[in-house]
């Protein structure tokens, strides 16, 4: 008994979760950056066209994530980190779209989502209803974490550039934030402020060992299908044949940094070969388990 206790005793004190999520996801955080899309939203080199469009799949992304946190807003794990007034994205996507398009934006948001959205959505989904004896609404929590601190940390710049994109468009409409509420986070005056309190309710939560790591998978999911949000628009645009597998993704990033670029290249042609034989010439294939990509 005395040894063992030794050993606990010795053995190296877990990170904050935060930590764990901020390192634990740099791979991917890149990769999702990278997507030619990002770089040119930044530089303001997006049409009106594939703003709405992307804008239209986050609203369905947001829908299915809020309805899960608000369904398990008495979870243990996600009743402390649900700030429904202060974060919540879809309504104020559906204003954007409709502000927009018109009568068009809301047929197009009833009309459903891209294909890469709606695997985002459905592994979404899949988390919130779980299964009997199982709890993967727990890991909506890293999806949570993922797009809303991502908005936060990066809000300002891309609602910058997105309305010098609607006012060089002449779509901008009387109120300077018409088509642009997605970014404006009202009852979050201090973003670095909310977003510290966040993370050390991150901290805070009483996880083994196991759960804090199936966050971070999880959390490296979230990107992943943020990734393939973003290559779905490349597409769109001519800048790529087809959306990469998100299976291929996920294995790629556990890969070291010198055979990412070969695994790239590889993911990218398989995904071409995938659209080909798939109808409308989208990729085909059902949403993400976890554990089951993750392992591979």
């Amino acid at each position: 008994a005395a040894a063992a206790a030794a050993a606990a005793a010795a053995a190296p004190e877990a990170p904050p979760l935060s930590k764990s999520l901020k390192d634990g996801t740099k791979v991917a955080h890149k990769e999702a950056e990278n997507v030619a899309f990002v770089k040119n939203f930044i530089k303001g080199r997006i049409t009106p066209e594939l703003y709405i469009a992307m804008i239209q799949d986050l609203y369905h992304v947001y829908r299915e994530l809020e309805l899960g946190l608000r369904q398990h807003a008495e979870h243990p794990v996600l009743a402390e980190l649900h700030f429904p007034e202060e974060l919540e994205r879809a309504e104020k996507l559906k204003a954007d779209v409709t502000h927009l398009k018109g009568d068009l934006g809301l047929w197009a948001l009833t009309g459903g989502p891209s294909p890469a959205a709606r695997e985002y959505v459905a592994h979404l989904r899949e988390l919130r209803n779980g299964g009997e004896g199982d709890d993967r609404a727990a890991l909506l929590l890293a999806h949570a974490y993922t797009r809303y601190l991502g908005d936060l940390s990066g809000g300002r710049v891309l609602l910058r550039a997105a309305r010098k994109l609607l006012r060089g468009s002449g779509r901008s409409g009387a109120n300077d934030n018409d088509g642009l509420s997605f970014y404006v986070f009202d009852r979050v005056p201090n973003p670095k402020a909310f977003k510290n309190a966040y993370r050390a309710r991150l901290d805070s939560l009483p996880l083994s060992a196991a759960a804090a790591d199936a966050l971070v998978d999880e959390a490296n999911v979230a990107f992943v299908m943020n990734t393939r949000l973003f290559q779905q628009l490349d597409v769109a645009a001519g800048l790529r044949a087809a959306v990469d597998p998100a299976e291929v993704l996920l294995r790629n990033l556990k890969l070291p940094a010198s055979e990412r670029a070969e695994a790239q290249a590889a993911a990218e042609a398989a995904a071409v070969q995938a659209a080909a034989s798939a109808s409308r010439g989208w990729p085909q294939g059902g949403h993400l388990g976890v554990a089951r990509a993750l392992a591979r």
